[in-house]
């Protein structure tokens, strides 16, 4: 049953729709950082993982458990991702709109985007007038001899999925380094507490550690096993 919406007069009715808006021209975006905050938190295998999952139960003519998740593809999550990234990286782009930033990050020249993402915002263009502007200022592509458009577009896109695959496992794996690290970190510490002072010295002179086979610690005295037959010298 729907439910009439009554507006006491309208400019309420039209802030209403300024809401309804602002979300709309934002939600790329914030998918984007749904994906990386997923990325950030539980690692890029674990967040493809469940995307893909929960896509193949709609493809196998099954009921999702996320089902409005499900309309939208892992890429189409790691593209508006990647252009996250690319604004937050970079602060001239937050000025611009979302689709003409996405449109020009596959040109390598940071100083041509910015020139192109200025004239896309002066004439106020739609996103399919920039996209064929800027193919325009490019040059277009030229397409090698026995290579037709439709071909190079292709490879043009699977090297952009293979950018977004890259740039996930780089993020994973430097997650995987920091938690190592401080894994490695925390065993020291525990070492140090046990007996900081034959640690330091072991660590620092381990020649010495066992002067004439047994005997104790020359750093500070303790008795020390002897490293042949286990007897402690008192």
């Amino acid at each position: 049953m729907n439910v009439l919406i009554t507006y006491p007069d309208i400019e309420a009715w039209a802030s209403d729709g300024e809401e309804l808006a602002y979300t709309a021209a934002h939600l790329p975006y914030r998918i984007g950082e749904w994906y990386d905050d997923g990325v950030r938190q539980f690692g890029a295998p674990a967040v493809i993982k469940a995307i893909e999952a929960n896509r193949a139960t709609l493809n196998t003519g099954g009921k999702p458990e996320y089902p409005f998740l499900a309309q939208v593809s892992r890429h189409t999550c790691q593209n508006y991702a990647t252009t996250v990234r690319a604004i937050k990286s970079d602060s001239r782009y937050k000025e611009y709109d979302f689709w003409h930033v996405e449109a020009v990050l596959g040109i390598p020249d940071t100083e041509t985007r910015i020139k192109l993402l200025n004239s896309g915002k002066t004439e106020q263009m739609s996103v399919g007038k920039f996209r064929r502007y800027r193919d325009e200022e490019m040059g277009k592509l030229t397409a090698p001899p026995g290579i037709s458009d439709a071909d190079l577009n292709g490879r043009v896109a699977k090297l952009m999925q293979a950018n977004h695959e890259l740039s996930d496992a780089v993020q994973d794996y430097a997650a995987e380094l920091a938690e190592m690290k401080a894994r490695a970190a925390d065993r020291q510490a525990e070492a140090d507490e046990r007996h900081p002072a034959d640690v330091a010295y072991e660590r620092d002179n381990p020649p010495e550690w066992y002067p004439n086979g047994c005997m104790v610690c020359p750093k500070c005295g303790r008795a020390m096993a002897c490293p042949s037959c286990g007897d402690v010298q008192r």
